[in-house]
């Protein structure tokens, strides 16, 4: 399934965000002023998995350097 362990920790980081994604979602949607509801929840981790792995946001996360986190997450929002 995995070539190798990089591939495995990338699957790993996407598995917590998308979880952290799915959690604030839920938290967020039963709040009157929200229009989030299960649907949207489902189409925002969708697109959260594309942009994760469209940005390769994870290449390198412990040692990139501050102005490169910052690319790398303004590369991500574009994309999300």
């Amino acid at each position: 399934m995995f070539r190798d362990r990089k591939e495995f920790q990338k699957a790993e980081l996407a598995f917590v965000q998308l979880f952290a994604v799915l959690f604030t979602g839920f938290l967020v949607s039963p709040l009157r002023e929200t229009e989030i509801n299960q649907h949207s929840i489902l189409v925002l981790a969708f697109l959260h998995v594309i942009a994760f792995y469209a940005s390769d946001f994870c290449y390198d996360i412990l040692k990139r350097g501050y102005l490169e986190e910052f690319i790398f997450t303004v590369r991500y929002s574009i994309f999300l």
